[in-house]
């Protein structure tokens, strides 16, 4: 059984007739006819399906139908006959329920211009005749909608089998009308009588007119779609067919106009514009295409017809045409002005935004899942429920129709109510979701146990969840399908604050990815407290930045990689998101010779120099690196500092990069990657046949080359094994990393002291260093500083645990004997090297730039040099800076009581981390020299220094040796002291040969001594009654020596009374009384280069007799 619907378009009237035979209606109805049912006076009634398939006249069942004509056949024709009939009428069957009144057949045109005189025939035929009579009018509508019908006429049943022509004439009424028409045959009364009611068709319906000779435009299409666009882009176009008759004067143009800017017409599909014409050269235009392209200049719905004047026509057709514009996605492009906090995001405009909408993250960008879900909603308080509402997430993906939220009762399992996406309200929205609410009127949103709620749309069910409990729903979307509870531990009841929900929480891009969780302040529209939807860290977040196409990003971090993308937007809508830019901030700054790019270098900004750069002027910096380009310098002034935790590149000469006597670069890491040479100038006091131990701070310094004017022969290495210095040619020599060598002055020198300007020319050094050391005789292994800046000796000795003392060589007295000369420093202290008057400064842990020294190791290994012993220490001498452990020190001093002249000096500390015992860090022994000194005695040893452990008792003793090759009086007295020295603690000399005890602290103790070794002459005490015995004349009491060519005698502390003189042959020489002191000078006695014997008597009377050549 075949269907056919009312015809969707009106008939098109040609020609000068219209003839509807119905003879295809076995197919579909013909172009403009519905069937309809429930036609009134006023309104059309409702069209109805057409069964195509052929029936017969006498089938009892009400409908339109498929019917044979009367014509050719006769009452009793059966329904064999009935249905090989070609020739068709187009009937209906009336009953009680359908048709009686309001059965109607209708013709829709769709204009009659150009048209008049219209008439009608047609054949009225009684297919069926029964008991019951129907009366069928004629009439029409002008009004295009049929609401207003005009008669022409009606047919009556005629009680008789057969065919009756009706004809009709509509004089003007239907004249030249430009809308739509109506004609109709309809039984607008019901039928009279009883009984059974006839079955009625009509055929051979013919509608004639006259063709009027007045313009006539006629078009082959009245519409054109072009669905979806980009804004500012162009579709392909659409053609229709341009028509036109009687058309005025010929030659001339049809203007064919575009009815807004979103489209245009062209009549070659070549030039467009907002018209066109079309030429005809006589009264009739043939088929002439005309060509329309979309192009839409902002995002929506665009529509309007396309119109005609020209040629005469007073009412031309339109065509109509639609299509919607939507912005396209921007195109993101490189960012620029990148610097080390900012960044200017650019991208390309697009045609028809208005503003733009920006993303920054420092995290690529997230995306989440298409699908909707459920977010939060509170449905029970206290008191009336009020502010009841269910928010849900729809993903910028979600592509999906008809989105529907569905409630339900648990109790029974059907929905209370439907809300669609329509009825919601928009909340917060961004590149990845949009977040909307629905609230409730009070009271209405149902509180279980068990309730639920479920998403669905077009495609079926989303989400089904349930709340205090699960149960299965009986209809709507979740029908049949069981729920799935949100929590069991969860729920809302009359004791809820009526600000509270029920919320996800969590991380994640769909619902899977969250927790639900009970809050007292819910977020209603907002992303709720504790979730974040997708993993992208935004800096900024959909940020409207104006009608631009470029935005500067600031406040970001430096050498941070950054990602960027942009909506564009208009007043109706957003596009979608362009392609994603990568960008990394710089650490960089650039000196152009008076400012920095992008403000002054830090740890984690780069320094570029490209300009003058002098740290006297400009200032000092710490910096991530350093880089020397075209046009730039940099001179680190005397006594500034320049720290560079990373590598160092000069792409320019040595003499643009320029380390200054007393300055300091600083850098950190373990590897040296610095590239490109810098010059780093040296200072050194020397006079001619001096000597210095040089280190280089630089890679590649030859040894000649850095002090050409010294004698070839005079370049040294220490050997270790033999303890001796050895020579090295300086002409293939270069310095190794962190070695030292022996330099005697340039020849050229005078014998006076002058600056000798030492100048390193190479890569500056940075990173570890490991140079070997030996133990093969007294481990004496000569190392250096191998970087050009200041390092910490204290870092050095903590580094390098087989390292207990540095000595300095400071080169002072030329005069002085082997291990003379040589400064001293470990973890007690540092003393003063020997045999230099003026006394020379003692190092205070600082070892300078270039500085060669002296360790002694304890066994065979490895020292190491670490840029985290590199300090910003600009003095010219050694100092440091305050002790970090505690330390309590005393640094005596040996003076000639003769000449004042300075012997040595040693130093006793008590210090954290020594003990009373032999203590390779904290004790140093004294390099053998000639000439005479004091030193402190462990274990029958001497040390220049020695640590004593703490805590510091006054009971204290210090055993102190002191040597001399020449008979002579001497003094002990305290260079400085610190830590509780600097208070009321005393300290005191005991004298064991002489037995006095003397508080250094208020006067030096001075004391004569014949030539020997007296390893335990002294005693350093910190308290006087102990140690006082009573003095005794004795020989060892005694010291007879030559005192400026004079026989000089001194008795300690025991006054004389009387001398006498005889030489060997027992002659008196000379005799002297009441001399009442404990040294005298007898300068008048005439015997040299002969033994005498002296003889003495203490005013106590003892009398000894002593020896001395003289």
């Amino acid at each position: 059984m075949g269907f056919s619907t009312q015809s969707t378009a009106q008939l098109t009237l040609s020609g000068s007739s219209y003839n509807e035979t119905f003879d295809g209606i076995g197919t579909a109805l013909p172009a403009g006819w519905t069937v309809r049912a429930t036609a009134t006076a006023a309104t059309r009634g409702t069209a109805q399906t057409f069964t195509t398939t052929a029936n017969t006249w006498a089938d009892t069942g009400s409908g339109f139908k498929n019917l044979a004509s009367s014509e050719g056949l006769v009452t009793g024709s059966n329904a064999t006959a009935q249905n090989a009939s070609s020739d068709r009428a187009l009937g209906v069957k009336q009953s009680g329920s359908f048709g009686d009144p309001g059965a109607a057949f209708e013709l829709a045109l769709a204009n009659t211009q150009n048209r008049t005189a219209f008439t009608l025939t047609l054949k009225h035929q009684m297919l069926s005749v029964q008991s019951r009579s129907t009366t069928w009018t004629v009439q029409y509508a002008t009004d295009g909608i049929g609401v207003v019908w005009t008669n022409l006429g009606t047919y009556t049943d005629p009680a008789a089998f057969g065919s009756t022509t009706g004809s009709y004439n509509f004089g003007t009424a239907l004249d030249n009308i430009s809308g739509n028409v109506l004609i109709r045959v309809v039984a607008l009364t019901a039928s009279g009588g009883t009984g059974t009611r006839d079955t009625y068709g009509i055929d051979d319906f013919v509608l004639s007119w006259t063709n009027a000779t007045v313009p006539d435009l006629s078009t082959s299409s009245n519409s054109l779609t072009f669905g979806t666009h980009s804004v500012g882009t162009f579709s392909g176009s659409q053609t229709f067919n341009l028509s036109g008759t009687n058309l005025t004067g010929a030659p001339g143009n049809i203007t064919v106009n575009a009815p807004n800017a979103d489209f245009q017409v062209s009549n070659d599909n070549m030039a467009w514009g907002a018209s066109t014409t079309i030429a005809y050269s006589s009264a009739t235009l043939p088929a002439t295409a005309v060509y329309v392209r979309f192009a839409p200049q902002s995002s929506g719905g665009k529509s309007g017809n396309i119109t005609f004047s020209g040629g005469g026509d007073g009412t031309p057709p339109t065509v109509a045409v639609s299509g919607t514009g939507i912005l396209e996605a921007p195109v993101a492009i490189t960012a620029s002005n990148i610097k080390n906090t900012e960044f200017t995001a650019n991208w390309q405009p697009v045609s028809g935004a208005t503003s733009y909408r920006l993303d920054v993250s420092s995290t690529p960008f997230a995306s989440i899942g298409a699908v909707p879900w459920i977010n939060e909603f509170h449905y029970d308080n206290i008191g009336s429920d009020v502010n009841e509402f269910v928010e849900v997430i729809i993903p910028t993906t979600y592509a999906g129709t008809g989105f529907t939220l569905t409630f339900y009762n648990g109790s029974g399992g059907a929905s209370y109510s439907t809300v669609t996406l329509a009825q919601m309200t928009a909340g917060e929205s961004n590149a990845l979701y949009t977040i909307y609410s629905y609230t409730f009127p009070v009271e209405t949103f149902q509180n279980g146990a068990p309730d639920g709620m479920a998403l669905s749309d077009a495609s079926g069910l989303i989400q089904f969840i349930s709340y205090e409990g699960s149960f299965t729903a009986t209809n709507g979307p979740a029908n049949g399908i069981v729920s799935t509870e949100i929590n069991p531990a969860l729920s809302e009841s009359n004791t809820t604050l009526a600000t509270a929900s029920l919320g996800l929480t969590g991380s994640g891009t769909s619902y899977s990815s969250f927790t639900w969780a009970a809050v007292n302040t819910n977020t209603k529209g907002a992303l709720n407290a504790g979730q974040t939807i997708g993993s992208a860290t935004y800096i900024i977040q959909d940020q409207n930045v104006g009608n631009n196409t470029s935005y500067t990003v600031t406040g970001l971090n430096p050498e941070t990689p950054y990602y960027y993308r942009v909506r564009a937007v208009d007043a109706n809508s957003v596009s979608g998101n362009s392609n994603t830019i990568s960008v990394s901030t710089i650490a960089e700054t650039t000196w152009n010779g008076s400012v920095w790019s992008d403000g002054t270098p830090t740890a984690s900004l780069n320094a570029v120099i490209e300009g003058p750069f002098d740290t006297a002027t400009d200032g000092v910096f710490t910096a991530k690196s350093l880089t020397i380009n075209t046009g730039g310098s940099v001179t680190i002034n005397s006594g500034t500092n320049i720290t560079v935790v990373n590598q160092v590149t000069n792409t320019l000469t040595a003499a643009d990069f320029v380390i200054e006597n007393n300055a300091n670069l600083l850098q950190l890491g373990v590897v040296n990657v610095n590239s490109g040479n810098a010059t780093v100038y040296r200072n050194a006091a020397m006079r001619r046949q001096d000597y210095v131990y040089w280190s280089s701070p630089v890679a590649g310094q030859n040894l000649l080359d850095f002090s050409p004017n010294t004698l070839t022969n005079r370049f040294y290495e220490l050997n270790e094994t033999t303890n001796s210095f050895v020579a090295v040619d300086p002409s293939t020599t270069d310095f190794a990393g962190a070695k030292s060598y022996m330099l005697r002055a340039p020849d050229d020198f005078p014998m006076t002291t002058q600056t000798f300007n030492g100048e390193f020319i190479g890569v500056p050094n940075s990173g570890s260093y490991s140079i070997p050391v030996t133990n093969n005789n007294q481990g004496y292994n000569m190392i250096g500083n191998p970087y050009p800046s200041t390092i910490s000796a204290d870092a050095f000795l903590d580094e390098n645990d087989s390292i207990g003392t540095i000595y300095f060589w400071t080169h002072t007295n030329q005069a002085a004997g082997a291990g003379d000369n040589y400064a001293t420093y470990n973890s007690t202290g540092q003393v003063a090297p020997s045999s230099t008057t003026p006394q020379s400064d003692s190092p205070n842990g600082a070892i300078q730039t270039g500085q060669g020294f002296i360790v002694q190791t304890n066994a065979a290994t490895n020292v190491n040099f670490l840029n985290t012993m590199r300090i910003p220490d600009n003095n010219d001498q050694f100092f440091r800076n305050a002790a970090s452990v505690e330390k309590n020190r005393i640094w005596l001093n040996l003076i000639n009581d003769n000449s004042e002249s300075f012997l040595n000096q040693m130093l006793v500390g008590y210090v954290a981390g020594a003990t009373n015992g032999i203590d390779l860090r904290y004790d140093g022994r004294m390099m053998a020299s000639e000439g005479a000194r004091i030193y402190s005695a462990i274990d029958n040893n001497d040390y220049v220094i020695q640590g004593r452990g703490l805590p510091f008792a006054d009971n204290d003793v210090v055993a102190l040796g002191f040597r001399t090759q020449e008979p002579g009086t001497f003094k002990i007295s305290i260079d400085h002291v610190d830590g509780l020295f600097e208070g009321n603690q005393d300290i005191f000399i005991h004298d064991n040969l002489t037995g006095a005890t003397v508080n250094i602290k208020e006067s030096d103790y001075e004391f004569a001594s014949n030539a020997g070794d007296f390893t335990s002459r002294f005693q350093l005490v910190y308290q006087s009654a102990p140690l006082s015995i009573d003095p005794v004349l004795n020989e060892n009491t005694i010291v007879i020596y030559t005192k400026e060519a004079h026989l000089a005698i001194n008795t300690g502390i025991l006054n004389m009374e009387s001398i006498k003189v005889f030489d060997t042959s027992g002659r008196l020489l000379i005799a002297r009384d009441n001399i009442k002191s404990a040294e005298t000078v007898l300068d008048n006695l005439n015997a040299k280069n002969q033994l005498l014997v002296v003889q003495i008597t203490d005013e106590d009377g003892s009398t000894v007799t002593k020896k001395a050549m003289y």
